[in-house]
């Protein structure tokens, strides 16, 4: 019960004390409710302290729960960006075989010395060649393969070199 009703309560049952004659002393009532009404008082005042404290706790619980997800979110960013890196190097390495392989596996190719390496998807000849067509053939048959976003060459043209 807040403090005023309990004062107006107090205030209520002392005027029907003296109006029905109950004998007691009004000073002494009022006496009796003003202590009550102080003694509630307290209780307001401790129970505010008490809410006042729970706020901060309440406010100090939210900033930790901020950072945290500031933290979960920098976390998650960081793994994205990872697991791509990861992914990326797979990808790198399943075009680098297959590159390798379809070089190999060429009629015009199979007994010339190139080399292939990948990343990001760009794959880079080298090694050398008699003539500017064997040259155009690792290109286009590298160029071919799935995933491969870009060929570019640093083979030597023997020939050309004579």
């Amino acid at each position: 019960m807040t403090a005023p009703r309990y004062l107006l309560l107090t205030l209520v049952v002392a005027s029907l004390s003296l109006a029905c004659g109950g004998g007691s002393d009004p000073v002494a009532d009022v006496a009796a409710a003003n202590a009550a009404v102080a003694g509630q008082q307290k209780e307001v005042d401790a129970a505010k302290k008490v809410v006042t404290e729970r706020k901060k706790e309440v406010e100090k619980a939210q900033e930790r729960l901020a950072e945290a997800q500031k933290t979960l979110q920098e976390e998650e960013r960081e793994r994205d960006r990872l697991a791509s890196e990861v992914d990326r190097s797979a990808l790198d390495t399943a075009l680098f075989r297959a590159v390798q392989q379809r070089l190999l596996q060429d009629g015009k190719l199979a007994n010339v010395a190139i080399t292939a390496s990948v990343s990001g998807g760009v794959v880079t000849l080298s090694g050398s060649v008699d003539s500017q067509e064997l040259n155009e053939r690792a290109v286009e048959v590298a160029g071919k393969v799935s995933g491969v976003e870009r060929v570019e060459s640093r083979i030597r043209v023997l020939a050309a070199a004579r």
